[in-house]
């Protein structure tokens, strides 16, 4: 299953449940702390840049196709709950797209 770029940057950047944050709260919690005026579009970019910059890093360091990976819990039991309930994560899919 594919996090959305939202997703992404919830867990990155802000210590949040993401289930009850939508992207118009995060937008004004940033806007709160930081003084920086944010919208869902520059929220969405933010948190592109997040993933583009901690990929351009592992690569700097030597990291290839091989070394991006999830936990294998994540890979071999099936989610107990939520939308994806009963499926398990098919990573070769996704390191396609990534």
């Amino acid at each position: 299953m594919k996090k959305s770029m939202e997703e992404v940057f919830k867990e990155k950047v802000l210590i949040v449940d993401a289930e009850k944050c939508t992207g118009c709260k995060v937008c004004e919690l940033i806007c709160s702390v930081t003084g920086i005026d944010m919208d869902e579009d520059k929220l969405l970019t933010a948190g592109e840049r997040i993933v583009n910059l901690e990929k351009a890093f592992n690569i700097r360091e030597g990291w290839t196709r091989k070394d991006d990976t999830l936990p294998q819990r994540v890979l071999t039991e099936p989610d107990p709950d939520g939308p994806a309930k009963g499926q398990v994560v098919q990573l070769e899919p996704m390191l396609e797209e990534y």
